[in-house]
């Protein structure tokens, strides 16, 4: 009887040799690349704790019910170049993390008399009768700073707007409180329709300091 023994050679390649190159790795760097952070539309119900407001957003629009968005978006004059939110998730619910509006480019829109530039929209389940902005100015934040000569402490300004759809140019109410380096809550009472509350960015020059949301959170009317 013949005996025939077979050979099986295994060969394993590089991984270099696969043609791969074209996927993301994540090294767990924690860098996020900017573009993906502007588009991000983070879900409130989606958030670490579980408040009252976060339960009502999911419930509907009760009256007198405080309520916390249903959702975040990047709601920026399509006309901005250098509008930019870094962190836009921290918006989402109010717990002292900020998303902070940048602007690297002198340029704005006008919106119902204003100038605006980077904006932030949180829509709600239904029309609100006010709403309670948590926020702050900060002199550094993405990957600017204020200007030592005259652009560190102005630019506290916001402008706040409000309207039923995400298009920042259809929006029917404003108003344009300050907020200083400590956070602070300034109420807006809405006199008409509003389900879509906006904190932008005033329209002035980058090298002022940077607004930062942590909140907006709506009562139903």
């Amino acid at each position: 009887m013949v005996r025939f023994a077979r050979w099986i050679v295994i060969t394993v390649a590089s991984c270099d040799a696969f043609p791969f190159d074209n996927i993301d790795h994540f090294v767990g760097d924690g860098a996020a690349d900017q573009s993906v952070v502007d588009q991000a539309v983070p879900d409130a119900s989606d958030a670490s704790d579980t408040s009252p407001e976060q339960d009502a957003a999911e419930a509907g629009c009760n009256t007198g019910t405080p309520l916390a968005p249903l959702q975040v978006v990047l709601a920026t004059p399509p006309t901005m170049t250098g509008a930019h939110v870094c962190n836009l998730q921290n918006a989402a619910a109010k717990d002292g993390q900020f998303a902070e509006l940048e602007e690297t480019v002198d340029e704005s829109a006008t919106v119902l008399n204003e100038s605006v530039s980077t904006c932030i929209a949180a829509t709600f389940a239904g029309n609100l009768s006010s709403a309670v902005i948590s926020a702050k100015s900060e002199s550094a934040a993405c990957t600017t700073a204020c200007a030592p000569d005259g652009g560190c402490g102005t630019g506290h300004t916001v402008v706040v707007l409000g309207g039923t759809s995400t298009n920042v140019f259809a929006a029917t109410f404003v108003d344009t409180p300050t907020f200083t380096t400590n956070e602070s809550d300034k109420t807006e009472t809405f006199p008409t329709d509003v389900s879509v509350v906006f904190f932008c960015r005033n329209g002035t020059q980058p090298y002022r300091d940077i607004p930062a949301l942590d909140a907006i959170v709506g009562t139903c009317r």
